[in-house]
């Protein structure tokens, strides 16, 4: 997390790995990076930015997806907190 005036920006790195079983013989492995931006409109609202992308066995992350894919997620919006 990285705050610039009124933004922060936030990067994250996640990896899974899972042991085959008898569903899957070959198990799962996956990574996943993301980047997200906030920039704070007052003390509790914000707007933001964020993406992310998936590489690898992407049911690890996103069930039922096709195991082969590449994901990538992205999303724009308005946050209030009550």
């Amino acid at each position: 997390t990285v705050p610039v005036g009124a933004a922060t920006i936030i990067a994250d790195y996640a990896t899974s790995k899972a042991a085959a079983t008898a569903a899957s013989v070959t198990g799962h492995k996956a990574n996943a990076f993301g980047v997200q931006a906030l920039y704070a409109l007052s003390k509790r609202s914000n707007l933001y930015v964020a993406g992310r992308q998936i590489k690898g066995d992407v049911t690890s992350f996103v069930p039922g997806a096709n195991p082969s894919a590449k994901a990538t997620r992205f999303g724009v919006g308005v946050r209030h907190t009550f």
